[in-house]
C-alpha cells in the first residue's frame, strides 16, 4: 500500500470544501485531508504541523493564494503547493506558475478527478526528488525548445523552474534557427518543438534533423490530439507526442526525464560496442608491447646485479644510460641512488647524487605507506626475497600514478643482515586503467540487458552474456562452440543471409530484424547487430552479435495501429479509418451512380449521465450503445465514433427510404433500458439524415448536412429523426452568422440594455426594473433576445455577455441612485450557463463591491426550468447567493414543472407569472385559475409574485384583486432605453415617491 498523502486545503467556500471532503472520502482514500478557511490559519497550521502538499485556493477572505505562498517562500520552505481558481485566463494561470506553484487546477465540470490524479503526480514527483538529492546532484540538461507562442514558452520556462530545475530551456521561434544551433559541440541534450511552426513544421525539422546526423532525442508538443499526426511523428523516430491539455506541462516533465534517460542508455550501449570491439584489439596489442617489455625489464635488472658488483664508477653508468627507473639503497650508511628516469618518469627534475629517501616515502599515497614499510621490514628481516609490490606515487602535477616496484638484497654482512638493495620501479599506470575498462566491460556485458554473443573468425561462439541465455533459452554451455545457426528459423532465404554477410564484410557491420526460435520452439523477432573485429593486419578475428527481443515492441506497434484506426473505448472506427471508407463508398457511389446515406446520431442528455453518476458510468453505456449500433447495420456499412457521445454511420447503396428504416430501427433498440452496474438507465437518440448525391457530393458536405438535420431533430423534441432540407441550410447559415456577429458585438458597442419598470400593485409606485438585453446590427438590423441567447448559450459566449449585463446593469442603477433617484430593485436574468458557474456568487459580489452597491438592490431572476432540471444545484447557488444578501426570484412560474418539496427549501422571496398565463386572464378561465393558484400558493409560503406581460386595464384589476404584488408590462410602460427610463421616472414623480 502506497503511503498516505496528508493534505492542508485552505478553501472559504464551505460548498467547495465540502464537496472536495465527500469526494475524497469516497474515491481518494489515500489522501487524508484537513480544510482550513483563510490564509492566516493556512500558514498557521503549517508551522504547528507537518504536511505533504498544500491545496491553495485562488481568491481567501484575508490574502489571496499568491499571497499565501510568496510567504512560504519567503520563509524557504519546499513543500510543494497546487493552486486552484475559477479563472480561466492565461495571466492568472502564468502568475500561478512564476510564484512557484508546482501544478494548477480550474473549477470545471469534474474538476475533482482531475485534481485527485494531479495531487498524486506532484506528491510522487516530490518523494522521488527527495530520494535523488539525497544520493547525488543531478546534471543540468539543455534543452533547445522551438515554440512561436511567447506566452506558452514562458508559462513552460516558468513551470520548469519551480517544477524542474534541472531542466534548462533555450527558447527559439522557427525550426530554422533551431538547426542553425545544432551545430558539432552544440551541448543540447533534447529538442522540443511545437507542431506546427511557421516556415517548417515538426515532421520536417526531425526528417531535416536526421538527414544532419543529428542524434538527440525529439518531443513534439501540439494544441490539437490528431492520431495520424502522432504516428507519422512516433514512425520518423521522435521519442513522445504531447497533446496541450490541462495539467500537460507535469507530463512534458516527465516525457523529457525519460527520453533522456532512454538518449542515455541508446548511446551507452552504442559507446560500449565500440569500446568492445576496439577494447579486444588494443588488448592484444598491449599484451604483446607488455611482454617485450617485462623481458627488457629483466635483462635490465640481472644487468643491474651484475654491475652493481663491479664499481661505483659502473654503477654511475648503468643508472643513467638505463631506460626505467633504477635505485640502489645503501641501508648502512642510509644513502639512496637513483637512476635520472627514477625521477623524470614522474616528472620531477633529476636529482644528482644520492637522493633523500624519507623525500619519496612522503610521496607514496597515505594509504600505501604502511603497505610499503612492512614489504621493506619482511626483506629486512630476510623473510622474502626477491619481493615486489604495487604503491601509488604522487606525480609532480598532484596527480597519484602507480608503480610497480622490484627489489633485491644484494649484499648482507656476516651476520645475515642486509647491507645493500638493488631494484627497478616501472609506471603500470596505463595497465591498471586497462585492467579497469576490462573489468566495466566485463560488467557491462555480463549485465546488460541486450544479449552477447562472440565467435572466433569461423563464426564458432566463444562467449555469450546472461541476458543471451534469458533470452533465447540456451545455456553457455549449450552455445559455446556451436555456429549461431541454431537460432534460426529459416522464414528467410539463403539470399537473404548472404546479403547480411555482404554486408558485414564491405561495410563491417549490419543490423536489421530477424526472426529466431528460442529454445522452447517459440519464434520471436529480435533487433541484431553484428560487426566484424579485425587485427592489426586487417584479418578478421572475431564476429560480435547485440541483440534485444523486440516482442513487446511489436507489440505495441501493433497497439499504435490499433489506436490509429479505432476508438480505445468503443472499438469502433475513428476518424482516420471513417475519412478511408468513406473515400471508397463514394468513389463506387460515383462510378455505380448509386445513392449513399450518413446518418448523424447524437445521444440525448448524455451529459447527465456523467454529470451525475460519473465518467466510468458513462463511459460503460457508450460501450453498450455501440453494441447496439453495430447489431443494426449490414458488414459494408460503417458506424464511427466521432466523439463524445456523436456517432456517425455511412450506408452504401441505401436511399432515403432504406436510411429511414435504419433510423427507426434506431430509435427502437437504443432506448431500451441499460443495466450499468446498479443503474437502470435509459437514453434517447437525434438523428441526421443527409443523402448522396442530392444533399452533397463529398463527405464535408454531407456531414455538415446531417449535423443540421440532427439539430433540428432535437429541437423538434429529440429522440427522433430528420432529413436534411433547403429551409435547415438557411436556419443554419443563419445562426453561423449570428453566431460569429455575437463575437464581436460587445467590442464594437452593438449591445445595449433596456429597462422595463416593475410597479407595486399596492400602491402604483415604482419599485424596480428589469434590465432586457438588446442587440442592434448595422447589417442585421434588431435581433430578437429569442433568436440570439440560445446562440451565445451554446457558442460559449454567454458568460462574457452575461458578465457585461450583469456588471452594466448594477453600475447603472448605482449612477441613477447617486443622481438622486428613488432607490429601486434592479432585476436581471441569469442565463442557464450562468447558472451553473460555481464561480457566480463570488463574481457578483465583485461586481456590487465594484460599483458599491448594497446586495438588496439587486435580484437575480432563474428561470423555473433551469432550476428544476438541477435541484440540487440550484439550491447550492440560491444559498450562496442569500448568504451574501442577494435576493433571487423564480421567472417563468408555471411554465415547468416544479416539485413543491424543492420549490419550498429554494432561497427565494419572489415569484414571476409567466406572460403565457397572464395574456389570456379574461377569456380563458384555466388560465385565470393557474394564475389565481400561483399567488395563493406563494401567499402561503411567504413568497412575492410579480406578473410580466400585463398588457390591458382588465388584467391589472384582475391581478390586484387576487392579491398579486407587482407587475411589469406594456399597460404602464414598454421597455426603455436608459435614457427614456430615466425621463419616465422623474417624470412620474408621484409614483416613485418624490
Amino acid at each position: 500500500m502506497s503511503e498516505p498523502i496528508r493534505l492542508l486545503y485552505a478553501e472559504d467556500n464551505a460548498q467547495d470544501a465540502d464537496l472536495t471532503r465527500t469526494y475524497f472520502e469516497r474515491e481518494a482514500t489515500d489522501i487524508h485531508l484537513e480544510i482550513v478557511e483563510a490564509g492566516a490559519r493556512c500558514l498557521a497550521r503549517l508551522a504547528e504541523q507537518s504536511f505533504d502538499l498544500l491545496l491553495l485556493d485562488y481568491y481567501l477572505p484575508d490574502m489571496d493564494g499568491l499571497a499565501v505562498l510568496a510567504k512560504l517562500r519567503a520563509e524557504g520552505r519546499t513543500l510543494p503547493v497546487v493552486m486552484i481558481t475559477g479563472a480561466k485566463d492565461d495571466e492568472t494561470v502564468i502568475r500561478v506558475i512564476h510564484a512557484g506553484a508546482a501544478d494548477y487546477v480550474l473549477k470545471s465540470d469534474g474538476y475533482l478527478a482531475t485534481l485527485h490524479g494531479i495531487l498524486r503526480r506532484v506528491v510522487a514527483r516530490q518523494r522521488s526528488r527527495s530520494l535523488v538529492d539525497g544520493d547525488s546532484v543531478q546534471r543540468a540538461q539543455r534543452i533547445l525548445y522551438v515554440e512561436p507562442n511567447t506566452m506558452d514558452a514562458e508559462l513552460t520556462m516558468g513551470h520548469f523552474a519551480t517544477t524542474a530545475p534541472h531542466l534548462q530551456l533555450h527558447i527559439v521561434t522557427s525550426c530554422l534557427d533551431a538547426l542553425a544551433l545544432l551545430i558539432p559541440g552544440h551541448g543540447f541534450d533534447l529538442v522540443l518543438t511545437d507542431l506546427r511552426v511557421p516556415g517548417m513544421n515538426a515532421l520536417e525539422f526531425i526528417h531535416e534533423a536526421q538527414q544532419r546526423d543529428i542524434d538527440l532525442p525529439f518531443i513534439v508538443i501540439t494544441g490539437k490530439g490528431d492520431e495520424s499526426v502522432a504516428v507519422a511523428i512516433l514512425r520518423l523516430g521522435a521519442y513522445d507526442y504531447i497533446v496541450k491539455r490541462d495539467g500537460y506541462l507535469t507530463q512534458l516533465t516527465h516525457s523529457i526525464d525519460h527520453a533522456l534517460h532512454r538518449s542515455h542508455l541508446d548511446q551507452t550501449t552504442r559507446r560500449l560496442n565500440v569500446e568492445l570491439a576496439a577494447l579486444n584489439v588494443t588488448l592484444e596489442h598491449k599484451i604483446e608491447a607488455r611482454t617485450v617489455e617485462l623481458k627488457r625489464e629483466i635483462e635490465v635488472r640481472k644487468l643491474a646485479e651484475k654491475t652493481v658488483r663491479a664499481s661505483e664508477a659502473r654503477l654511475s653508468v648503468t643508472l643513467e644510460a638505463a631506460q626505467i627507473g633504477i635505485w640502489d639503497w645503501d641501508i648502512v650508511n642510509d644513502k639512496f641512488y637513483t637512476s635520472s628516469t627514477y625521477s623524470t618518469m614522474l616528472g620531477y627534475e633529476i636529482e644528482p647524487g644520492a637522493s633523500d629517501r624519507a623525500v619519496w616515502l612522503e610521496r607514496i599515497h597515505p594509504e600505501d605507506r604502511q603497505h610499503v614499510a612492512d614489504k621493506i621490514a619482511d626483506v629486512l628481516r630476510g623473510s622474502e626475497e626477491p619481493y615486489q609490490y604495487e604503491v601509488r606515487i604522487r606525480h609532480a602535477d598532484g596527480n597519484y600514478r602507480w608503480v610497480n616496484v622490484l627489489g633485491k638484497v644484494v649484499e648482507r654482512d656476516e651476520k645475515g643482515a642486509a647491507r645493500r638493495l638493488l631494484g627497478v620501479r616501472l609506471d603500470i599506470t596505463e595497465r591498471k586503467q586497462a585492467e579497469a575498462h576490462i573489468k566495466l566491460a566485463a560488467q557491462v556485458f555480463e549485465q546488460s540487458g541486450e544479449g552477447f554473443l562472440i565467435t572466433d573468425a569461423n563464426r564458432n561462439i566463444i562467449m555469450v552474456n546472461h541476458a543471451f541465455t534469458v533470452i533465447t533459452g540456451y545455456s553457455e554451455a549449450e552455445a559455446l562452440g556451436n555456429i549461431p545457426r541454431f537460432l534460426y528459423v529459416g522464414r528467410q532465404d539463403t539470399d537473404f543471409y548472404q546479403a547480411i554477410w555482404d554486408s558485414i564484410n564491405t561495410q563491417g557491420h549490419w543490423q536489421g530484424e530477424l526472426l529466431d526460435r528460442r529454445k522452447d520452439g517459440n519464434v520471436y523477432p529480435r533487433w541484431f547487430s553484428i560487426s566484424r573485429v579485425l587485427d592489426v593486419q586487417g584479418n578478421v578475428t572475431n564476429y560480435i552479435g547485440i541483440f534485444s527481443d523486440i516482442s513487446q515492441h511489436k507489440q505495441d506497434e501493433a497497439h499504435i495501429q490499433r489506436l490509429a484506426h479505432f476508438d480505445a473505448l468503443t472499438e469502433l472506427p475513428n476518424r482516420i479509418l471513417l475519412n478511408d471508407r468513406i473515400g471508397i463508398a463514394l468513389s463506387s457511389a460515383q462510378r455505380n451512380r448509386t445513392s449513399l446515406a450518413v446518418l448523424f446520431v447524437d445521444l440525448d442528455h448524455f451529459k447527465n449521465v456523467n454529470d451525475t453518476l460519473g465518467h466510468r458510468i458513462g463511459d460503460a453505456l457508450l460501450i453498450e450503445v455501440a453494441k447496439r449500433l453495430k447489431s443494426v447495420v449490414r458488414d459494408e456499412d460503417t458506424v464511427s465514433r466521432l466523439g463524445g457521445d456523436e456517432f456517425i454511420f455511412v450506408l452504401p447503396g441505401t436511399d432515403a427510404a432504406g436510411a429511414a428504416h435504419v433510423a427507426e430501427k434506431l430509435l427502437e433498440v437504443i432506448p431500451q433500458q441499460y443495466q450499468i452496474e446498479q443503474h437502470e438507465l435509459v437514453i434517447t437518440p437525434s438523428i441526421g439524415i443527409a443523402i448522396y448525391p442530392n444533399d452533397g457530393e463529398d463527405f464535408d458536405t454531407l456531414s455538415k448536412c446531417a449535423d443540421v438535420a440532427m439539430y433540428r431533430a432535437k429541437r423538434d423534441g429529440r429522440n427522433n429523426y430528420r432529413f436534411f432540407t433547403a429551409e435547415m441550410q438557411a436556419s443554419s447559415a443563419r445562426s453561423l452568422q449570428l453566431e460569429n456577429a455575437l463575437r464581436h458585438a460587445l467590442e464594437r458597442n452593438q449591445l445595449e440594455l433596456h429597462y422595463q419598470p416593475q410597479i407595486s400593485l399596492s400602491d402604483n409606485r415604482i419599485i424596480g426594473a428589469e434590465a432586457l438585453l438588446r442587440w442592434h446590427h448595422p447589417e442585421l438590423g434588431i435581433i430578437s433576445p429569442s433568436e440570439f441567447i440560445p446562440i451565445a448559450e451554446n457558442s460559449g459566449q454567454i458568460l462574457k455577455i452575461g458578465e457585461w449585463v450583469l456588471r452594466s446593469a448594477v453600475h447603472q442603477l448605482k449612477v441613477w441612485m447617486d443622481g438622486g433617484m428613488a432607490p429601486m430593485t434592479m432585476a436581471v436574468n441569469l442565463s442557464v450557463v450562468q447558472s451553473r458557474h460555481l464561480n457566480l456568487p463570488a463574481m457578483v459580489s465583485q461586481i456590487l463591491d465594484e460599483a458599491g452597491l448594497s446586495p438588496q438592490y439587486l435580484e437575480l431572476e432563474l428561470t423555473e426550468g433551469v432550476a428544476m432540471e438541477d435541484p440540487l444545484g440550484a439550491i447550492a447557488i440560491m444559498d450562496n447567493l442569500h448568504q451574501r444578501g442577494i435576493r433571487m426570484s423564480i421567472d417563468d412560474f408555471g411554465t415547468g414543472y416544479s416539485s413543491l418539496n424543492y420549490l419550498k427549501r429554494f432561497q427565494v422571496y419572489k415569484l414571476k407569472i409567466d406572460q403565457s398565463f397572464v395574456r389570456d386572464i379574461m377569456e380563458d378561465p384555466e388560465d385565470r385559475a393557474i394564475v389565481g393558484a400561483i399567488i395563493r400558493m406563494a401567499n402561503a409560503l411567504g413568497l412575492q409574485t410579480i406578473a410580466e406581460g400585463v398588457e390591458t386595464e382588465g388584467q391589472l384589476a384582475f391581478l390586484r384583486e387576487q392579491g398579486c404584488s407587482e407587475m411589469q408590462g406594456f399597460c404602464f410602460s414598454e421597455p426603455l432605453p436608459v435614457d427614456q427610463f430615466e425621463k419616465f421616472v422623474r417624470g412620474n414623480a408621484g409614483l416613485d415617491g418624490h
